[in-house]
C-alpha cells in the first residue's frame, strides 16, 4: 500500500526535550506532560563524536551505529530510513541537496528532489519521470525575482516581490515552501491576493481535488490536490494552503486549475477580507506543501480511541548487545484533522514497554483548541521504559507500544478525528536507543596529586567505570591483586570505581635529581562481556627526591680514643641525624670512649637523612670499643753488662685481639721491631729503653724504663780509711750493686778469716780492727768470677 508524507509546517515552539505541533495547517504545537514536567536528555558533545554505522545490521527500519567514544546508537521507526536502490543495496534516506552541474539534487532517496537555480524545483515520481514547480512565478500579476540563499536544506528568495519573501524547505520525498507577507499590503479594495505559478506533469499525468480533504469555498477549492499519474495512482500531493498570522489566526485558502496541454496554472487565492482584516497581525504565512511519492511505509495510520481507552501499535526496538542504555528517545506526533472538529487539546498519547508507562503528552495553552499536528521530538523515556530490562552480553528485543486517545470528537476508535498520520514524515512514530560500552568516567583514573618521596614503593589509585555490562573486573600490571564489583540493574549505569594500592617497580630509588614525576600506567577494566575498556590514559604523580645516607668510620676504636664518624647524604643540604651512645644529634659523630675492661665494649648507633619531608632508610651500624694493652717487658742478664748481649722480652697483657706489632727503642738510637729483641750495649751507662706494643686492633701502649749497663768487671778498693770524712770510710766495690747475688770474705794476713757475708753490700767499715794489710775473696754467685785481692786499712 503507498502512502504519502507531508512534511510539518513552520515550527513556532521548540524544545530539546519534548515538542507539541501542528502540521497540516501549518500550526504546530509541543506536546506537554500530564504533569507538565521536563524529562532528563543524555547529553553529549556531537560536534566531538564521530558515528560510524554497523552496515551489517542496516535494515529498511532500522541504522545501527557507533561512536568513537563507545557509544552505541540504534534508530527504529515505523517509516523506511533506509531504502533499496537500482543496486538492491540498503541506502540511508537523506535530503541533502548537493550541488551537480547547474542544479542541486537530493538523490538519496526513493523518489529524489532537485533545486533549479531559477529556484524552481521537480520531485521525482520514478520511471525518470518528475514534476516541476515554481515556473513563472507572478503575485498579483506581478513577476517575481528568484534569487536565493542558502542555508543546509532550506533556501529563502528574499523580496520575491516587495514585502514578501519565499521559503523553500527540502525534506524527503517532498519540499514545503512558504510565503512570508511581512507588512500589510497596498491593494485595491475586495481584490485577493493572489499567487500564480506553473506546474509541469509527465505526460498523461493530471491534477485533480481530492474529495475526501477539502471543500468548494466560493470558486475556489480549498482543500488538498492530487496528482495522479496515467493510471490514475496518486503519485504526489499538494497539501491545502493554510494562512495564518503572528497571533496564529488561520484559514486555509484556496486552489484554481487550469490546464494548457502538460501544464498546469495554479493560483493560490487568500481572500481579500481575510488578508486586509484590521485583526491581521504581520507577518501572514502562506503554507503550501508539495509531497511526491513514498516508501512502502507498513504502519500506515494509527487509529485514536475515546479515553480511557487507547488504540496501541509498536514497534520492534532491540538494545545492543554489551551496553547499558543511557537513552530511548522516542518521537511521535499525533494530528487533529482540519477537515473536522477535532483539536489538538483533545489528543493524547503515551507510550509504554515490558517495564512501564510513561506520563502522558497532550496540548495545553492556546494552541489546543486549534486543529493541526502536536508532536513530540525526541524525548527520553528510558526510565522508565527500560528499567526492567538488565544489561546483557546479547541484543534485548522489546516492543515499543505507542497508545493513542482522544477526548472528543465522535464515538469509538478510528482515524477520522485524531490520528497517526504517515503524512508526517518529520515525527513518524520512532526510537531512537542509546547505549554505552564500559567505559571509564569523572576523573577516569586519578591519584592524589601530593607529592611522594621517591623510596615509597606503594602509590594509590582510583579506577572508575561505568556502563557496558557490570559486574566489572579490575586488574593492574602492579599488583597480583584482581577485584570484580558492580552490580546490573535496568536503569542504573552500574558506575563503581576500585582504589588499588600499586607496588611501584624498581623501587626505592634514592638520589636521582631527574626522578621528578612517576608515570602510572592505566588498569585493566573489563565488563562482564568481557568489553576491555579502552582510551584510560596513564596518569602521574610528582615525586621528591629521596636522600640516602651513608656512613665512613673506623668500627674498631680503642678504649679513650676519640673517634669521628662521618655521616654523608647525596642530597646537598639534607639533614642528618643519628643517635646512640645515650645521645643524639645531627651531623657527623664525635665521641671519646674509655672501656677499662678486659672486653670489647660495643656501642649502637642508627642514622638517616631528610630533606623536605623525605627520609632515607635508617641505617644501624656498630662501633667496637676494644681495652687498652698494657705493655710490658723484662730482660736479662740484670745488670746488663757491657758487650753482653742482652734480651729483651714482651711480657705484656692483651684482653682483645693479638699482638700486631712491636716497636722497641734502646735509648743508644737503635731500635727493633721484633717481639723478643737482643741488644748488646757497647759504653757502661743508665738508657731509657721504650717498648710500644700494638694489637691487631689498632690498639697501642708504650712503656719505658731506665736500665744500667755496668762494665764488664768489678772494681776492687785499695785502702779504707774509716775515719768518717766521707772518703774511704767503707770497703766499696765499684758496681757490686748489681751483683745483689754474692759472697765476701775478708782474712787477715795470717789467713784468719775475719769477716763473711752473703749480699754484700758496700758496708764494711773494718772501724774494729787494726790497721794493716788485709785479704778478701768477693764471690759472684750464678757466675764463674771470683775476684781477690789486699787492701790496706789506715785508721
Amino acid at each position: 500500500m503507498k502512502l504519502y508524507i507531508c512534511i510539518i509546517s513552520l515550527l513556532v515552539f521548540y524544545s530539546n526535550n519534548f515538542s507539541q505541533n501542528n502540521y497540516h495547517t501549518g500550526l504546530t504545537e509541543q506536546l506537554n506532560t500530564a504533569n507538565n514536567t521536563t524529562n532528563d536528555v543524555y547529553n553529549f558533545k556531537t560536534e566531538s563524536i564521530t558515528w560510524t554505522e554497523d552496515i551489517s545490521l542496516r535494515t529498511l527500519y532500522s541504522s545501527t551505529y557507533k561512536s568513537n567514544d563507545g557509544q552505541v546508537k540504534a534508530v527504529f521507526s515505523k517509516k523506511p530510513v533506509n531504502y533499496y536502490n537500482e543496486k538492491n543495496e540498503l541506502i540511508p534516506i537523506s535530503a541533502l541537496l548537493t550541488e551537480e552541474n547547474d542544479r542541486w539534487i537530493a538523490k538519496q532517496q526513493p523518489f529524489p528532489t532537485t533545486l533549479y537555480k531559477d529556484a524552481s524545483f521537480s520531485l521525482s515520481v520514478g520511471n525518470n519521470q518528475n514534476i516541476y514547480f515554481g515556473k513563472n512565478i507572478h503575485i498579483n500579476n506581478r513577476a517575481t525575482q528568484n534569487s536565493f540563499e542558502f542555508t543546509g536544506n532550506e533556501i529563502t528568495l528574499y523580496n520575491i516581490v516587495t514585502g514578501i519573501d519565499k521559503q523553500l524547505i527540502f525534506r524527503e520525498n517532498s519540499v514545503k515552501y512558504n510565503y512570508v507577507v511581512n507588512n500589510r499590503m497596498s491593494v485595491n479594495a475586495n481584490q485577493n491576493l493572489i499567487f500564480y505559478e506553473e506546474i509541469i506533469l509527465p505526460q498523461g499525468y493530471k491534477i485533480t481535488e481530492d474529495k475526501n480533504h477539502g471543500q468548494l469555498t466560493g470558486n475556489a477549492w480549498s482543500g488538498d490536490l492530487l496528482v495522479l499519474n496515467n493510471k490514475n495512482e496518486v503519485v504526489c500531493t499538494i497539501f491545502a494552503p493554510l494562512c495564518y498570522d503572528a497571533n496564529n489566526n488561520y484559514i486555509i485558502a484556496g486552489y484554481k486549475i487550469k490546464k494548457t496541454d502538460n501544464k498546469y496554472q495554479l493560483e493560490l487565492i487568500v481572500p481579500d477580507s481575510w488578508i486586509n482584516n484590521s485583526a491581521r497581525v504581520f507577518p501572514v504565512v502562506i503554507d503550501p506543501l508539495i509531497n511526491g511519492p513514498t516508501a512502502q511505509w507498513t504502519g500506515g495510520y494509527i487509529p485514536s480511541c475515546i479515553l480511557p481507552a487507547t488504540y496501541a501499535d509498536s514497534i520492534l526496538v532491540t538494545i545492543p548487545a554489551a551496553v547499558t542504555v543511557t537513552g530511548l528517545y522516542v518521537t511521535s506526533s499525533f494530528y487533529a484533522d482540519p477537515f473536522t472538529t477535532a483539536t489538538m487539546g483533545q489528543g493524547s498519547m503515551y507510550f509504554s514497554t515490558n517495564c512501564a508507562n510513561s506520563q502522558t503528552f497532550t496540548v495545553t495553552g492556546p494552541n489546543a483548541n486549534l486543529p493541526g499536528t502536536a508532536y513530540l521530538d525526541s524525548f527520553n523515556l528510558y526510565s522508565p521504559l527500560t528499567c526492567c530490562f538488565p544489561e546483557s552480553c546479547s541484543p534485548t528485543t522489546f516492543y515499543l507500544r505507542m497508545h493513542l486517545g482522544r477526548t472528543g470528537p465522535g464515538t469509538g476508535c478510528n482515524t477520522t478525528y485524531i490520528r497517526h498520520d504517515p503524512f508526517t514524515t518529520q515525527w513518524p512514530f520512532k526510537a531512537v536507543v542509546y547505549g554505552r560500552t564500559a567505559e571509564p568516567y569523572n576523573n577516569q583514573w586519578t591519584t592524589p596529586q601530593n607529592p611522594i618521596c621517591a623510596n615509597t614503593c606503594t602509590v594509590q589509585a582510583t579506577a572508575f567505570v561505568r556502563y557496558g555490562v557490570a559486574p566489572y573486573t579490575f586488574s593492574h600490571p602492579w599488583t597480583n591483586t584482581v577485584v570484580t564489583q558492580g552490580i546490573n540493574n535496568g536503569c542504573n549505569t552500574g558506575a563503581t570505581n576500585y582504589q588499588f594500592t600499586l607496588n611501584i617497580p624498581n623501587c626505592p630509588i634514592y638520589c636521582d635529581q631527574n626522578y621528578t614525576s612517576l608515570t602510572i600506567p592505566p588498569p585493566i577494566i573489563t565488563d562482564a562481556c568481557g568489553t576491555i575498556v579502552s582510551g584510560i590514559p596513564a596518569i602521574t604523580r610528582p615525586v621528591k627526591i629521596a636522600p640516602d645516607i651513608s656512613v665512613n668510620y673506623d668500627s674498631i676504636i680503642c678504649s679513650a680514643e676519640n673517634y669521628t664518624i662521618t655521616l654523608s647524604s647525596c642530597v646537598n643540604n639534607a639533614n642528618i641525624n643519628w643517635g646512640g651512645n645515650y645521645t643524639s644529634g645531627t651531623g657527623n659523630i664525635q665521641d671519646n670512649v674509655v672501656n677499662s675492661g678486659t672486653t670489647t665494649n660495643t656501642i649502637s648507633y642508627s642514622a638517616y637523612s631528610e630533606i623536605n619531608g623525605c627520609y632515607s632508610d635508617t641505617i644501624n651500624f656498630n662501633l667496637y670499643i676494644e681495652p687498652q694493652p698494657q705493655a710490658a717487658f723484662n730482660y736479662l742478664p740484670n745488670p746488663v753488662i757491657v758487650n753482653v748481649p742482652v734480651i729483651f722480652s714482651d711480657n705484656s697483657t692483651i684482653h682483645t685481639g693479638t699482638a700486631y706489632a712491636w716497636n722497641w727503642n734502646f735509648g743508644d738510637s737503635t731500635s727493633a721491631t721484633i717481639q723478643n729483641p737482643s741488644h748488646t750495649y757497647t759504653q757502661p751507662g743508665t738508657y731509657n729503653v721504650c717498648f710500644a706494643l700494638t694489637t691487631n686492633e689498632g690498639c697501642l701502649d708504650t712503656i719505658c724504663q731506665s736500665i744500667t749497663v755496668i762494665p764488664a768487671e768489678i772494681v776492687a778498693p785499695n785502702v779504707i780509711t774509716p775515719n768518717n770524712d766521707g772518703e774511704n770510710d767503707l770497703l766499696v766495690f765499684s758496681f757490686l750493686e748489681f751483683y745483689p747475688n754474692n759472697e765476701l770474705l775478708i782474712f787477715n794476713r795470717w789467713g784468719t778469716l775475719l769477716y763473711q757475708t752473703k749480699n754484700y753490700k758496700n758496708d764494711w767499715d773494718g772501724s774494729k780492727y787494726s790497721d794493716g794489710t788485709y785479704y778478701y775473696i768477693l764471690k759472684i754467685i750464678d757466675t764463674d768470677k771470683i775476684y781477690n785481692g789486699f787492701f790496706e786499712l789506715l785508721k
